[in-house]
C-alpha cells in the first residue's frame, strides 16, 4: 500500500482577513500582502516536491495555487470540495460582532462543520485513489482546515479556537486505508 500525503494550505491574506471580517464564500481576492506572503514562502513550500496541486474555486485560493504551481509546471486542478465553508448570513461582518452575537458558533444559513468534513473526506479518498503514493498540495481556507483538524482531534485541548496562519500547512497521511494528521498550522519551511 502506498503512503499518500495531502497537505491543506491556507491561502494568502485578503483585505477581509486584514480587516477581521468573515469571508466564507464571498470571493475576495488576495491583497498585496497576500501576494508578497506567497512570493516570500515559495522556497519553503517547495521543501517538499509536490506532484499535483488542488485548489478551491475561490479567487484567493486559485491565485495562491497558481503562484505555487506555475513556476514549476505542476498540474493544478480546481475542486469545488475545497471551497470555503459557507457562513450564511454573517459573511462580510466583523469577527468581533459575529462571535459576540452568536457565542454558540451557530450562524443563520451557514454550513455545518460536519457538512464540510463529509465533502472534504470524500474528496480525500478520491484524490488518494487517483494519486496513490503522491504528495498533494491543496490550497483551501481556514474554516475547512479547522474543521478537518477538529474532526481528527489534532488540535490540543484549550486551543479549539486557534487562528490558522495564512499559508499554514497541515499534513494528512493516508496509509493502509486510514488518515492521520502529521503536522498542523506550520508555515512553509518550519
Amino acid at each position: 500500500m502506498f503512503v499518500t500525503t495531502i497537505c491543506l494550505m491556507r491561502h494568502g491574506e485578503t483585505t477581509w482577513n486584514a480587516e477581521k471580517k468573515i469571508q466564507g464564500r464571498s470571493d475576495i481576492p488576495l491583497n498585496e500582502r497576500g501576494i508578497s506572503q506567497v512570493e516570500e514562502m515559495l522556497a519553503g513550500i517547495w521543501s517538499t516536491t509536490w506532484d499535483v496541486i488542488y485548489t478551491s474555486p475561490l479567487e484567493r485560493g486559485k491565485s495562491t495555487a497558481h503562484m505555487i504551481s506555475d513556476p514549476y509546471g505542476v498540474p493544478m486542478y480546481v475542486d469545488e470540495a475545497f471551497i470555503e465553508k459557507s457562513f450564511g448570513d454573517v459573511e462580510g461582518q466583523p469577527y468581533e460582532h459575529v462571535f459576540s452575537t452568536y457565542p454558540d458558533g451557530v450562524y443563520p444559513g451557514a454550513e455545518t462543520d460536519e457538512e464540510v468534513v463529509a465533502r472534504v473526506l470524500d474528496t480525500f479518498e478520491r484524490i488518494a485513489q487517483k494519486h496513490p503514493g503522491k504528495h498533494i498540495l491543496v490550497v483551501t481556507h481556514g474554516a475547512v482546515i479547522h474543521a478537518m483538524l477538529s474532526h481528527f482531534q489534532a488540535i490540543p485541548d484549550g486551543l479549539e479556537h486557534i487562528i490558522l496562519k495564512q499559508l499554514c500547512m497541515n499534513t494528512f497521511i493516508y496509509d493502509k486505508s486510514s488518515w492521520t494528521v502529521r503536522t498542523y498550522n506550520k508555515l512553509p519551511g518550519e
